[in-house]
């Protein structure tokens, strides 16, 4: 049930990006886009959820690092909807952004819609990190509604 589900959507997912796609072997699937960024998607092992994994790069060394993962953590810190969560993949030493929706709520369209914006957000840090410079955390946070903190709007 959990790859004839995701095969459906990937099918979905296709049609939207005019592409063939299908779950491979792991029962995951790997778009690779002509810049190079990687979005690998796959669902839970219970079939609820479907992860969103899009690599940007290594991170660098020393104080550089720390400055990066700190920018980071205050953009997982946001409030609202923030478009992905960063994470660290020890294994290849790789800033990760991260994201999980449930299969209940989307379609191909949909997800199409949600990895065009998680992309657009990768490629803003990966260019950064490129470059050497630290992103903005607020990079890639289009959309994102500040809570007014209270009926005054004081914060």
């Amino acid at each position: 049930m959990i790859t004839d589900r995701f095969g459906a959507l990937l099918e979905e997912l296709g049609q939207a990006m005019k592409l063939k796609l299908a779950p491979d072997s792991h029962n995951a699937c790997r778009i690779r886009f002509p810049d190079k960024l990687a979005v690998h998607l796959s669902p839970d092992k219970v079939g609820e959820y479907l992860n969103i994994v899009i690599e940007i790069g290594n991170p660098g060394e020393g104080k550089y690092k720390e400055n990066v993962f700190r920018e980071a953590l205050r953009a997982n810190g946001l409030p609202g909807q923030r478009n992905g969560i960063f994470c660290y993949g020890p294994k290849k030493d790789i800033l990760l952004l991260y994201d999980t929706i449930t299969f209940e709520d989307v379609h191909g369209q949909r997800l199409f819609d949600i990895i065009q914006t998680l992309c657009q957000k990768a490629r803003e840090w990966k260019d950064a990190l490129s470059r050497g410079e630290i992103p903005p955390y607020r990079s890639g946070a289009a959309g994102v509604e500040r809570s007014p903190g209270n009926i005054f709007g004081i914060r």
